[in-house]
């Protein structure tokens, strides 16, 4: 029994053709070419991908890269940032607010007060502040200082001096105040961290986008051998001039333009 399947030949090439070509193909009538539309409109979902290894686009649940080289887990920076909110409460409670001498709560007890602050600006400067100081050391170490680096020079010097002023302040020369910068130090690396927290989650939705296409990819297809024949082969075997032949309800496996179409009779 004779058997009837719509076919259309194309042949693979490069990019850089397929742009030549991408407008001759605009006009072609699709009655003519008996095919669903859907089967004709080369789309992004299924373009570009033939070269690409299916196993270097799983990224959900791999760590994802940084700024400056440092690896931070999608779970793990979720945890620092929440972590650092609860070692930032105190400080944001007692320490003097941006350029002011006044706190949202006071003690009658400068000395206490201070330590506690100096105590937890430490633990949110090493643990909040860690991603930055990692990504600003690999920076430096490839020549190459960047967004981590301004961060960290940005919390280090606040850090840095607000221990200078707790000194000061309490042991040094109590009569003239001297300005920390507690506060900002906590602010900034809440809100650094809230930013790469949601960059992160950005690049997980990215990898998640491309693991769906890479599902859309044909593993095999039809190429058409110098006799006429068609045989089945792995995507990855395509080269660039070798004919291929997309049939109905079949997603096009490779980047290239259309030479014939028509039934296949068997």
């Amino acid at each position: 029994m004779a058997n009837k399947e719509d076919h259309m030949n194309m042949k693979n090439m490069s990019a850089k053709n397929m742009e030549n070509n991408e407008s001759n193909m605009s006009h072609m009538d699709h009655d003519d070419m008996k095919m669903d539309h859907s089967q004709m409109n080369m789309n992004h979902e299924t373009m570009n991908m033939s070269g690409t290894n299916h196993g270097d686009m799983d990224m959900a649940g791999t760590d994802m890269m940084m700024h400056g080289g440092s690896m931070m887990h999608m779970g793990n920076l979720k945890v620092k940032f929440w972590v650092s909110v609860v070692l930032a409460i105190p400080v944001l409670l007692l320490a003097p607010i941006m350029g002011l001498n006044v706190s949202i709560l006071s003690f009658s007890s400068p000395l206490i007060v201070g330590i506690i602050i100096v105590l937890f600006d430490t633990a949110l400067y090493f643990y909040g502040g860690m991603p930055f100081l990692k990504g600003a050391k690999a920076e430096i170490q490839d020549k190459s200082p960047e967004m981590m680096t301004l961060v960290t020079l940005g919390i280090s010097v606040s850090y840095f001096y607000s221990l200078y002023a707790f000194i000061a302040n309490n042991f040094l020369n109590p009569a003239n105040h001297v300005m920390d910068f507690s506060f900002e130090l906590a602010t900034l690396i809440l809100i650094m961290l809230l930013g790469h927290w949601i960059e992160m989650n950005a690049l997980m939705g990215a990898g998640d986008a491309l693991q769906k296409m890479a599902a859309l990819l044909p593993k095999t297809a039809h190429l058409v051998t110098d006799n006429g024949e068609t045989k089945e082969v792995p995507v990855s075997d395509l080269k660039v001039g070798q004919a291929f032949q997309v049939r109905s309800g079949e997603s096009i496996p490779a980047d290239g333009c259309y030479y014939g179409w028509g039934v296949d009779r068997e």
